[in-house]
């Protein structure tokens, strides 16, 4: 969770959501790299609308599937609504906002199936793992949220960072 002060490590391709592609028999790979049944991860999709999607000039050694032009970081740039956009916006929001250094969090009383906690300078997280929307903390303004809201309501399966 990136509103805490510890070092985020995520996997290439995890701000884009990637599928695995099927490694062949003359893909040669150590043993370490291919996890799934056979699968192992390809090089990223930079642009494009054919592989290698820009990543270099004589392919990758890893293969890429033809269906992830829809996947290219140019393409995911372009949607607002994109993992990729998400979490560009949260790291943004998380170096400037004084409140995710260090520091302690106070829970919040909340709904069933809602996570929600505040920091001091003035910055409040919710979660809704619930089945049904939940209002929002006292109004606040919002920072991010990881699905459109609706209103002063917080949908289902989505977060939101306020201020």
């Amino acid at each position: 969770m990136s509103h805490l002060a510890e070092q985020q490590l995520w996997s290439r391709g995890a701000d884009q959501v990637l599928i695995d592609a099927e490694a062949g028999s003359h893909v040669r790979a150590h043993p370490a790299r291919v996890h799934r049944q056979g699968r192992l991860p390809g090089a990223l999709p930079w642009s494009g609308t054919a592989p290698p999607y820009a990543f270099g000039t004589r392919g990758t050694w890893l293969p890429q599937p033809a269906d992830w032009a829809a996947l290219t970081v140019a393409r995911r740039q372009a949607d607002p609504l994109s993992t990729l956009r998400l979490y560009r916006a949260a790291l943004a929001i998380r170096r400037r906002h004084p409140a995710l250094g260090d520091g302690d969090l106070t829970w919040l009383d909340s709904p069933p199936g809602v996570l929600a906690f505040s920091r001091e300078p003035g910055f409040a997280l919710m979660v809704n793992f619930g089945a049904e929307p939940v209002p929002l903390l006292r109004r606040r303004d919002v920072l991010l949220a990881s699905g459109p809201l609706d209103g002063d309501l917080l949908p289902a399966d989505t977060g939101v960072w306020l201020s």
